[in-house]
């Protein structure tokens, strides 16, 4: 892991249900859980055909520091600098040392 290649910094967002609407529903909205810096990739050509034997709909790799945060079931979406939000699809830890995750995400 190279850390100049993460120049971009992101919001992880997970669903958080807190306040009733008038319908009597706690509806799930996204709050930050974590800021961090990342390598955001648009996936193409053999990279994405290869990310499509994981996950079908991946269309972008954002590659960020072991968080824990992010491993849990709890991150759902990533928040790009100009307002993207990309959902988070799998949640890859490539050398199982807490180092690195790979996130396939789809926006």
């Amino acid at each position: 892991m190279q850390a100049g290649k993460m120049r971009d910094l992101v919001d992880i967002l997970a669903p958080v249900g807190t306040v009733q609407n008038s319908f009597g529903a706690v509806p799930k909205l996204p709050k930050k859980v974590a800021t961090v810096w990342a390598e955001v990739l648009e996936l193409s050509g053999l990279e994405l055909i290869r990310a499509q034997k994981v996950v079908a709909e991946a269309t972008y790799q954002v590659k960020v520091r072991w968080h824990p945060a992010i491993v849990g079931d709890s991150a759902k979406q990533v928040s790009l600098a100009g307002g993207k939000v990309l959902e988070i699809l799998h949640v890859a830890d490539p050398e199982q040392r807490w180092r690195e995750l790979v996130l396939l995400c789809k926006g």
